[in-house]
């Protein structure tokens, strides 16, 4: 008596059997579309909102501009498209997370310190190599009313850290785990972050690749925290904490120290351009 084997599991992301399309391919298209269409779906959100609202005679100050972008790209875009492939997958267990216990306190510690000593490195690298980093347009505005950062820090811990940590991190990495070595993985997911954030910045071609660079390899601190603990409150923590650092230091430089920037050379200005990244 002979049987027949049980068919392969289709894959419903291949659009058939899993043999018809490498599942690494696969992995890094979903990741892709995935990285890149929480930004598209909140620029569509945005494109159809601000003619709603001038239409409407509602006048938003820069602060509730900014306020109100955050909402659309972080809560509307990103947890969107979070939530609709969680759903698609039909497991919202997909993505780990839990209370932090002692260990996940260590790590948001270290991951904060390594976040920075990142930065400082990719400094040194881009001023050897005579290159300045693009800046993010949020520093204009912030340059213009430097309040405007002191409303962010509370937002980098409740907003942004999750909501980006959540897609990139507890998404796109998971995915990717899937297909890939974790470690591979984490270095993948960490490209589509860095590349997700193109929009984000003003400057010449060479300073883009250095900001995207420089968010590349700060990014891998978090996602390598994600894959150690399991926790992503971990990376969303780690990501928020940097962020708010991030803004505070800003609200100090331009508040107290407006010519600062402008007057700092070399590897100093380097620096102060990737801290305002």
């Amino acid at each position: 008596m002979t049987t027949t084997p049980p068919e392969e599991p289709s894959d419903p992301e291949a659009g058939g059997s899993r043999l018809d399309i490498d599942p690494r391919l696969v992995a890094v298209a979903v990741a892709l579309f995935l990285g890149f269409g929480g930004i598209l779906l909140s620029d569509g959100i945005g494109r159809l909102l601000a003619p709603a609202l001038a239409s409407a005679g509602v006048q938003v100050s820069p602060i509730g501009s900014i306020l109100l972008s955050l909402f659309v790209v972080q809560v509307l875009g990103l947890g969107g498209v979070s939530a609709a492939y969680l759903a698609y997958r039909g497991d919202f267990g997909f993505v780990k997370w839990g209370v932090p216990d002692l260990r996940d306190a260590v790590w948001v510690v270290v991951g904060w310190v390594l976040m920075y000593v990142g930065v400082i490195a990719v400094s040194i690298a881009a001023s050897a190599a005579g290159v300045t980093p693009a800046r993010n347009s949020i520093a204009d505005v912030g340059a213009q009313d430097p309040t405007v950062f002191l409303v962010l820090i509370p937002a980098a811990i409740l907003i942004i850290g999750p909501f980006e940590e959540l897609l990139y991190r507890g998404v796109i990495q998971e995915r990717l785990t899937e297909a890939f070595t974790p470690y591979a993985a984490i270095a993948l997911a960490s490209i589509v972050f860095g590349l997700a954030h193109a929009t984000s910045f003003v400057g010449s071609s060479s300073g883009l690749v250095v900001s995207l660079a420089a968010i590349a390899v700060i990014a891998v601190v978090p996602a390598v925290s994600y894959q150690q603990t399991r926790n992503l409150v971990v990376p969303a923590l780690i990501h928020g904490l940097f962020d708010a650092t991030q803004f505070g230091l800003n609200y100090v430089l331009y508040r107290f120290f407006p010519d600062l920037a402008s007057e700092a050379t070399g590897g100093a200005a380097v620096l102060l351009d990737l801290l305002v990244v």
